[in-house]
């Protein structure tokens, strides 16, 4: 089979794509509202960076590692870190002290089991010097995350478990001046707007293993998180992929989906039944699970 996870089968022609196109809603005026919806923020700088596309991505994933962080009620990315094997889990306990868990006795040491820690602040409020060690330290680990997205690489005993291949992904620098300004703009305006969504919050929720993870699901609002410079072309793909994403959270009815732009600082949300139109989604949610069980790998 070609296609091996939810965005590759939503990519080409499949089972997939197909249900979803057949009862998606005529996007005409999604489409003319869109351009306005997705422009930057009014005071937010120039956004054009110029980076190359292996940056450009890294800066992607370090932003939404932070975000995800900074919103989370608990631990997250609890499968990732435990991947971090090579140094006894040392890496993983520094990233999670420096988005605000600590132990909850606080003698403590950092080495001490961090899946248990509990939020005592959130890096966004800090003052930006300090709030950008947490994004830092995201940043470090771009590499070795794009590794445990494979997941031969995250199981026990991976290659992560052999320190030298640490020495080559892992290079730690101590500042990351290029992120300040996606950072800030989410501290001054995109916060806010994912804050309103609600609680609970889930980061990283694991739909079908090895198969699709949608980034936040927010009180009844399931959000991507998007870096890129033109998302005006993207709208349909990303309807997409939040839609699909939001079939399959059975266990939690998702009555919103949508998109937080990192580099225009704007959340874009949209109604399921708007775009599904004339659908029983508690019907919709099993069919298309089903579609997609035959999909997944096994």
């Amino acid at each position: 089979m070609a296609c091996v996870t939810l965005t590759q089968d939503l990519s080409c022609s499949s089972p997939v794509r197909d249900y979803l196109d057949r009862h998606l809603t005529d996007l005409g005026p999604y489409q003319d509202a869109w351009p306005d919806q997705c422009a930057p923020h009014p005071e937010i700088g120039d956004i054009s960076d110029g980076y190359d596309p292996d940056t450009a991505a890294r800066c992607g994933l370090a932003m939404e590692w932070a975000i995800g962080f900074d919103l989370a009620q608990a631990v997250p990315y609890r499968s990732e870190l435990d991947g971090f094997s090579a140094d006894g889990g040392d890496r993983a306990a520094a990233l999670v002290s420096a988005a605000g868990f600590q132990p909850p006795n606080r003698a403590d040491p950092v080495s001490s089991t961090w899946t248990n820690w509990q939020r005592r602040y959130r890096p966004s409020d800090l003052p930006e010097r300090d709030a950008l060690r947490l994004v830092t330290a995201c940043w470090n680990l771009t590499k070795v995350i794009t590794l445990l997205h494979d997941p031969e690489h995250a199981e026990p005993g991976g290659v992560l478990t052999a320190p030298h291949v640490w020495q080559m992904v892992y290079t730690p620098i101590e500042e990351t001046p290029w992120l300040s300004s996606l950072w800030s703009a989410y501290r001054r305006f995109g916060r806010a707007q994912l804050d309103a969504l609600g609680l609970p919050v889930d980061v990283a929720v694991k739909l079908i293993d090895r198969y699709a993870v949608a980034d936040l699901i927010l009180g009844s609002t399931l959000v991507d998180i998007k870096c890129t410079i033109e998302p005006e072309p993207k709208l349909r793909e990303w309807l997409l992929q939040t839609l699909a994403y939001a079939l399959l959270t059975g266990h939690r009815p998702i009555t919103r989906v949508g998109v937080y732009l990192v580099r225009q600082a704007r959340l874009v949300t949209w109604r399921v039944a708007d775009l599904l139109p004339g659908l029983d989604l508690e019907q919709a949610r099993h069919e298309f699970t089903a579609i997609v069980t035959e999909r997944a790998p096994a």
